[in-house]
């Protein structure tokens, strides 16, 4: 409890179903900051930053939010049902509590 971490995470996804010349990739950026105070409710206490830098399926897509339940911060994905998608995440943090 009580206590903030600021972070930036990376995504990347890639799905070759399609044979040579029809792969699929996507990449996401985000930045925030996330928190869990005193009485343990985990919040984003302002509006994260994402960064899409590409997607060839307009169908796939990547956020993150506060999982108050599990006080986690939540990475989600989706993509179309046509193809398998291998996603990839790499996460900065830094935790100040107090």
């Amino acid at each position: 409890a009580n206590t903030s971490w600021k972070f930036k995470v990376g995504v990347t996804a890639r799905s070759t179903d399609g044979g040579t010349g029809a792969e699929e990739v996507a990449s996401y950026e985000f930045k925030g900051t996330i928190t869990r105070d005193g009485a343990n409710n985990t919040a984003l206490p302002w509006a994260v930053t994402k960064t899409v830098e590409g997607e060839t399926d307009p169908d796939w897509d990547c956020n993150v939010s506060a999982d108050d339940t599990n006080e986690a911060l939540s990475i989600t994905v989706s993509s179309d049902d046509a193809n398998t998608v291998r996603w990839v995440a790499v996460i900065e943090l830094v935790e100040v509590g107090g």
